[in-house]
Order: C-alpha cells, then structure tokens, then sequence
C-alpha cells in the first residue's frame, strides 16, 4: 500500500508539472549569474572534520504515508556528495578572511543543508487522499510572493534538529533552505542555524542541482558563516600567552 501511495504521489506531481514562462526563465538565468566558483581551502586552519558518514549524503525524506506525523516530513538533506561540496572550503576561508593572522584547528562537528517543503508534502498527500478517492487531486502549491509569509516548521526547535528555521528570516513563501552548522574553534563550540527562502520554484520531490540552486545555496552558506562569525565575536576565546 505504501508503494502504491508514492507511485501515485510521483504521478501526480510528473503530470501536472508545467514549463518554466519567460518571466520565470529570466529570473533563474539571474540567479544563475551570481554563482560564484568553487571554494578551496586555504590552509589558515587545519580541519578536523568530525561529521557524521551519512551527512555527506543526499537524502530526500520519503516517509510514506506516515509522514504527515514526521517533524521531518518534506525534509531534504542536501549532501555535499551532490550539493555544495565546497561548504568546508567556504566556511574555512570565511573565518580566514574575518580573523587574518590567527590559525589552529577547526573541528566540524555538522555542516548540514536542508530543503524544507513540508507545505508541498502536506499538499501532495491531501492530493493523493483526494484521487484515491475520485476527487479532484491535483497538486497545487502557491509559489508567488505574498505579503504575508505563512510557511512555518512543522516542530519547535526542541524536536526538530534538521529543517527547522525562523519564519522571521523568510522574504516569500518559497521553500527554505537551512543550514546548521556546530562547530569548534579557538577552543569554543558554536551552534548556528540559519535559514533563506528560495527564489524559485521547486519540484517535490526531487530537486536537483542547477546553476541557479546552486547560487542559493550559496547566499544560505554565506549568511550561516556570517552569523557564526558574528558568534565568534560576541564570545571571544580567552587569550593566551
């Protein structure tokens, strides 16, 4: 039965799937401009990478049907064996940049970015309800920006340690990309979640890495390094002889 809800679920979504408009096309080739090139390391810090095996992974959350109960349903984990491969580059000559003259090791205990499109998940299940049962099913998921950002986590941050985000860093109801980043350096741990909204539509499931996404990532990869900066600042290591 399980199998039978996602073959109808993929259904859905491949037949109702409709070309990008020009306008639409016009504005993925911007953000498509903006891509920077990959990131290498610098050799400021030496890298402890202590991240577990399975973060690397790209994993989309198919739950089934029960995961409409799931804090993660609708959760991508985008893996730096498909996504940004270069985060640990960009974060290390982040921190190069914002502490010149200071080195040591830098332990990475999570670099992980998610896609959350729960909303779409909700969506596609209530179509797949419908259909099954001869009603209208068709998947439809506002995706233009609106004066009032409705997208909210399905779980407070207690229970929610991947995909979870602040609406109040949101500007559009697109699907946002997080990051959470843990990690130790002159000696202190820092625990930073940030998130940002897409700028563009997303299939659910499966999205794919592109020029455009990809320049997403990075701005969501700048603003988490931003912020973990920031921390760095606001709670100093103590000095040392």
């Amino acid at each position: 039965m399980r199998f039978w809800f996602i073959g109808l679920a993929l259904c859905v979504v491949g037949c109702v799937s409709t070309p990008l408009s020009p306008e639409e096309q016009s504005r993925l080739d911007m953000f498509a401009s903006r891509l920077k090139p990959p990131a290498t390391l610098s050799g400021t810090f030496s890298i402890v990478d202590q991240r577990k095996r399975d973060a690397t992974k790209f994993d989309i959350n198919l739950t089934g049907w029960a995961g409409g109960f799931s804090c993660f349903d609708g959760v991508t984990q985008l893996g730096d064996s498909v996504f940004a491969a270069d985060r640990i580059a960009r974060l290390e000559n982040a921190l190069a940049e914002a502490f010149p003259g200071q080195a040591g090791n830098l332990i990475i205990r999570r670099y992980d970015i998610y896609l959350n499109q729960e909303a779409e998940s909700s969506a596609l299940t209530w179509s797949v309800v419908t259909a099954s049962f001869g009603l209208y099913g068709g998947y439809w998921m506002e995706d233009v920006k609106a004066p009032k950002i409705w997208r909210a986590p399905k779980c407070g941050r207690d229970r929610m340690h991947s995909g979870w985000f602040d609406p109040s860093e949101l500007t559009n109801n697109f699907p946002p990309i997080t990051v959470e980043i843990d990690v130790n350096i002159f000696g202190q741990d820092y625990s930073i979640n940030a998130a940002t909204s897409s700028e563009m539509k997303i299939a659910y499931p499966g999205v794919r890495p592109s020029p455009a996404f990809n320049a997403m990532l990075q701005s969501t990869m700048d603003k988490g390094n931003s912020r973990l900066i920031n921390a760095i600042r606001a709670k100093p290591p103590a000095k040392t002889e």
